[in-house]
């Protein structure tokens, strides 16, 4: 099936600088990178980059119909790598993050930080990974290790396990052994820390201003705590930090040596997408591979464009022939990356005996009361809005266009009038609704990221000044009560972190039966 050569240093009786020795030096450019493609089915694309000597495959949703077509095709990619088992990974943080679908999907991080239960944390990544290496997963990129202390986080927000280091850091280390011990490679995002931005750094390159020793005492936190649990990899982020150094920190020789050096990382350092406006813009992806190799970056993610992806492979080796790029410099780097394709191929499964219905139960516990209070009750009728065609960031593949209530609150025996609501539209074309929402007992208005969709904001404030007996539900960041204009006017506020039909029934629980919610709400230290 592989290589006499890895079939020896699987047996030990080959060490890994012998094996990567034995290798030429387009085998071993090869090991650094791991591109998308095109299709949902094995092509001649991917077989063009086997051919260049790629071994790394990410999974894309583009790449996706449902499990059973993703397994069928990891299986082709892995039959036709038949030197070394190739990583094959995918973005499936969950919640808003997730590429499959139709497996198990955990939620936002920040609903598990809103439990804080460690231990439910570890089954959440466990059965993360399970789902992933039932299809031939063998990598995720997971868990965010971003301490969310800005609300206004254009771009991490939910998928931060929360606002401060200790809660991230306890719960990233649960999720990452978890999926470690249903043998996937996690690898921590995004050093050094993404979580205290105003940009997304897919369109531009986010500036964080702020003390260099607040930044390593918060930011930086979680990534070392990781680093002493032994993550065996990490993302790097496309940030600058002005205090540290005058590049992008996924280039940055500064910042990786710090990493390196300061936390003791010897794991497998993977740069975030090369593509991305942050890190690309002024200089050539080719240039910006190269600078970053040097730094100590040991991997890359270039998510799509085969012409720009032949283009780098070709560049590097060029440079390495040509000594600019020290040879030393990829030996080092394939040494890790082999480390990490050993530990995949021959990592044990810890079985474990799970009820999947059973975790969601537990994870639902994580909605929170911010503000108030609000029950629904037989006799009276309620106004409810309730959003679809969410604006989709390039983050997220999944639209919250499924309500879930209207079946619960039927089968409870509510009275009430649903409105969906469209996001991206004027809230004035709903205006006559709106006028009327004082002839109801209460209004309920759910609400999903109201930072992307300003539209809700406006909305939220027309229908409280309608109606004193309101409830704001925000299903996905629990920011959005920080957009409304007039919030002493909000009676009750909830935020459910995330949304399906588990955490449906468990909001319905507490409006209808008042079973207390037991979730934190983020929002608490800011003052609600």
């Amino acid at each position: 099936m592989f290589s006499e050569s890895f079939k020896m240093l699987l047996l030990g009786t080959l060490t890994l600088s012998q094996f990567v020795s034995m290798m030429s030096i387009e085998q071993k450019v090869g090991q650094l990178f791991l591109f998308g493609f095109q299709g949902i089915s094995y092509n001649d694309q991917i077989q063009l980059l086997i051919d260049k000597g790629v071994r790394g495959f990410v999974i894309f949703g583009r790449n996706v119909k449902d499990k059973d077509q993703v397994k069928e095709l990891v299986e082709q990619i892995k039959t036709h790598c038949d030197d070394i088992p190739p990583f094959v990974a995918v973005d499936q943080e969950g919640g808003m993050v997730a590429r499959i679908r139709d497996i198990f999907v955990p939620p936002n991080a920040m609903l598990l930080g809103s439990v804080n239960d460690t231990e439910l944390t570890y089954k959440v990544g466990y059965l993360t990974g399970k789902a992933l290496r039932d299809l031939g997963i063998n990598m995720d990129f997971a868990p965010v290790l971003d301490v969310n202390s800005n609300p206004f986080n254009p771009i991490i927000g939910v998928r931060s396990f929360w606002n401060e280091p200790t809660r991230v850091a306890t719960n990233g280390v649960a999720f990452f052994k978890g999926l470690l011990s249903a043998g996937v490679i996690p690898v921590g995002k995004h050093f050094p820390g993404h979580g205290d931005t105003d940009t997304d750094s897919h369109t531009s390159l986010p500036v964080i201003n702020k003390p260099e020793s607040n930044f390593i005492e918060t930011d930086v936190s979680p990534f070392k705590i990781a680093v002493e649990n032994k993550i065996p990899a990490l993302m790097t982020a496309h940030i600058l930090l002005p205090f540290w150094d005058n590049v992008p920190a996924t280039i940055s020789k500064k910042i990786i040596s710090y990493l390196r050096e300061k936390l003791g990382f010897d794991g497998v350092i993977i740069s975030d997408d090369m593509l991305m406006k942050a890190v690309s813009e002024g200089k050539s992806v080719k240039e910006a591979v190269k600078q970053s190799l040097l730094a100590g970056v040991d991997m890359f993610i270039i998510w799509k464009d085969l012409e720009t992806q032949l283009e780098v492979a070709d560049y590097i080796l060029q440079e390495v022939k040509n000594g600019n790029i020290p040879e030393e410099v990829i030996d080092n780097a394939v040494k890790r990356i082999t480390k990490l394709r050993l530990l995949a191929y021959a990592s044990e499964l810890n079985e474990l005996d799970l009820q999947v219905e059973k975790i969601w139960e537990e994870i639902s516990d994580g909605i929170a009361l911010c503000k108030g209070n609000f029950s629904l009750e037989k006799d009276k009728k309620y106004l409810i809005f309730f959003p679809y065609n969410p604006g989709v960031s390039i983050v997220q593949e999944r639209a919250y266009t499924r309500e879930y209530i209207t079946s619960l609150l039927k089968k409870e025996g509510i009275t009430f009038k649903l409105v969906k609501y469209n996001l991206r539209s004027t809230p004035y074309r709903y205006i006559k609704t709106i006028k009327k929402a004082s002839t109801y007992d209460g209004v309920i208005i759910f609400t999903m990221d109201t930072y992307r969709n300003k539209y809700s904001a406006e909305l939220v404030n027309l229908l409280i000044h309608e109606n004193k007996n309101n409830l704001l539900i925000a299903i996905q960041s629990p920011y959005d009560y920080l957009f409304v204009k007039d919030k002493e006017l909000v009676n009750a506020y909830i935020t459910t972190y995330d949304w399906n039909e588990y955490l449906a029934i468990r909001l319905l629980d507490y409006l209808i039966d008042n079973t207390p919610l037991k979730g934190e709400c983020i929002l608490t230290k800011g003052g609600i």
